[in-house]
Parts: structure tokens; sequence; C-alpha cells
């Protein structure tokens, strides 16, 4: 099980590899969420899809370019 918790300046997200699979992760539009399960959803097998994924342009326009160039996995 993974938890996603806001605070009042960040974000904590609390799980484990072993227990992660691939799923629909829907980011609420939430630019901290979409890099975050982006990113976990490069650890798992099978494939993941981020919905709203776009969002992340809010804090970091390249985050995509970056992620896909740093991993096989895409």
């Amino acid at each position: 099980m993974l938890s996603a918790y806001e605070l009042e300046n960040g974000l904590e997200i609390i799980g484990s590899k072993e227990k992660l699979k691939s799923a629909i992760v829907n980011s609420y539009k939430d630019h901290r969420i979409a890099m975050a399960a982006s990113i976990m959803a490069c650890a798992v097998e099978g494939e993941s899809t981020i919905l709203d994924a776009d969002c992340a342009s809010i804090s970091f326009p390249n985050f995509y370019d970056i992620l896909f160039s740093s991993t096989k996995k895409i």
C-alpha cells in the first residue's frame, strides 16, 4: 500500500518497492504526485498510467525529457 500525505511545506509518500505494482495513478493535477508516481513507475514491472502527468511542467518543464533519457523503461 502506498500512502501520500500533504504537509504544510511538502509531501510525504510512504511505501515499499516490494509492495509496488503497476497501476493507474490520479495525480489530481498535483505536480509532486505526478513526478513521484512517474519515478515509482520506473521501478515496477508492467505499465503504469499517470493521469494529468503533464502538470509536472508546473515546477519542472523538462522532467519527462530527463526521466526518459535517464531510464530504459518508458
